[in-house]
């Protein structure tokens, strides 16, 4: 079974991960997952089942990259711009 997402096509069960994998996949933690969930910079696609959330490819590159930004010292605020940025289609090169 698939399920579509904003920013992605689709996403397959087969690929799609839970919290826990996403994170364990980055060397991070679930609850940084989930807080990056909360505040919209991630956007899984949820099961209308059970109401589990998904994560794909997608999220995993953009959660790597939030968690690199944030390593070089760019702040939530500073992240939150750039993804909003490259999300509507625009470089976000002039920010950064």
């Amino acid at each position: 079974m698939c399920y579509t997402q904003e920013y992605a096509s689709i996403i397959c069960d087969e690929r799609a991960m839970k919290v826990s994998e996403l994170a364990k996949s980055l060397n991070t933690t679930a609850e940084t997952v989930r807080h990056y969930t909360r505040i919209g910079f991630l956007k899984p696609a949820v099961n209308k089942f059970n109401g589990y959330k998904n994560y794909g490819d997608k999220e995993q590159h953009r959660l790597s990259f939030i968690l690199s930004a944030r390593q070089l010292g760019f702040t939530v605020k500073d992240i939150g711009l750039i993804l909003n940025k490259s999300d509507n289609g625009k470089t976000p090169c002039p920010i950064v």
